[in-house]
């Protein structure tokens, strides 16, 4: 995943799910279970 090493913000869900074209929902789901 490109990262703007510029600022530290923690990567976000919404931002994992486009990068991996899934859902945001999918995301949250593999992350809890």
């Amino acid at each position: 995943m490109k990262r703007d090493s510029s600022t530290n913000q923690p990567v976000r869900m919404k931002d994992i799910a486009r990068d991996l074209g899934v859902s945001v929902v999918t995301v949250s789901k593999v992350l809890r279970d």
